[in-house]
C-alpha cells in the first residue's frame, strides 16, 4: 500500500482509538482525532484541503456520540487493503465511515454524521427486508 492516506476519527474512547490507530499504523495511514469542538468545521478544513480555511470557532451545537471515520487519499486497492486490515487484525470496523469526496468536503462533521446515519439506516432496513423475504420464501418451500 502506498503511504500517504489519512483518516479522521471521531468519538472513540482511548482503548478503541488505540486499536484503530494500530490498524492505521499497519496500513501506513496517518490518524487525526477530531474533538467535539471541531464538529462545526468543514470536513475539507479538517482534512487540510487547499481552499478550506478553519473557521477557528469552537462548535457549541448538539454533539453526536457515534464513532465515525473519514478516509482521505485512499482509493481502489489501497482502500480495500486498509479496510481488510481491520478484519485481519480482528478489530471491529467503524460503522459510520466514508471516503472524502468533493461533496462531503463542504459539509461539517455534524452534517456528515446525519447523512451517514441516514445511509446506514437505509441499508439496515433493506437488509432486514431481504432477510424477511428470504425467510418467507424458505417458509413457503417448507409448506409444499
Amino acid at each position: 500500500m502506498k503511504k500517504g492516506g489519512r483518516v479522521l476519527l471521531y468519538n472513540m474512547n482511548p482503548a478503541r482509538a488505540r486499536q484503530v490507530q494500530l490498524v492505521c499504523v499497519r496500513a501506513g495511514v496517518r490518524v487525526s482525532l477530531v474533538d467535539a469542538a471541531s464538529f462545526g468545521e468543514k470536513i475539507g478544513a479538517l482534512a487540510g484541503l487547499t481552499g478550506f480555511e478553519p473557521a477557528g470557532e469552537a462548535y457549541e451545537g448538539e454533539n453526536f456520540t457515534d464513532e465515525m471515520m473519514v478516509m482521505i487519499g485512499l482509493s481502489g486497492p489501497d482502500l480495500d487493503r486498509f479496510l481488510n486490515t481491520f478484519h485481519s487484525m480482528k478489530v471491529a470496523s467503524v460503522a459510520l465511515k466514508c471516503v472524502l469526496t468533493p461533496v462531503n468536503s463542504t459539509w461539517t462533521s455534524v452534517q456528515l454524521h446525519e447523512e451517514l446515519s441516514k445511509e446506514r439506516a437505509s441499508i439496515q432496513d433493506y437488509l432486514s427486508r431481504k432477510k424477511a423475504e428470504k425467510a418467507g420464501q424458505a417458509e413457503k418451500k417448507g409448506d409444499h
